[in-house]
C-alpha cells in the first residue's frame, strides 16, 4: 500500500508562520542526502526502504532540490517508510522513552 507522505517543503514565501530562519533550514532540508553507504556495504536513511525495489543508482539520481516527498516513490518511502508495519509498536519509539 502507498505510504501517506507529510510535505517537506516549506509554505510559500511569505506565507503564515514563515520566518527567515524556518525558510532557510527548509531550503536546506532541500539538498540533504537522501541515504548514505558507509564502507560501501551499509545503507544508512531516515525512514526505511519499503519494498526495496530500488537500486543505489536510483538515489543517486534523485533531482534537487526535493521540493515535496509526494514527488517520487522512492523518496516517499526513504524519508516516511515505518520499519515495523504496526502502529502500537511504532508508538513506543525506538529509543525508551522518560
Amino acid at each position: 500500500s502507498p505510504a501517506q507522505c507529510p510535505p517537506v517543503s516549506p509554505p510559500p514565501p511569505g506565507g503564515a508562520g514563515e520566518s527567515p530562519v524556518f525558510a532557510a533550514a527548509h531550503a536546506a532540508f532541500a539538498w540533504l542526502p537522501i541515504a548514505a553507504l558507509l564502507h560501501n556495504a551499509i545503507l544508512v536513511i531516515h525512514g526505511g526502504i519499503g519494498p526495496g525495489d530500488f537500486t543505489l543508482a536510483d538515489i543517486e539520481r534523485t533531482p534537487r532540490p526535493i521540493r515535496t516527498s509526494y514527488d517520487s516513490r522512492l523518496i516517499c518511502n526513504l524519508l516516511w517508510s515505518d520499519p515495523v508495519d504496526s502502529d502500537e509498536e511504532m508508538a513506543k519509539g525506538v529509543h525508551g522513552s522518560p
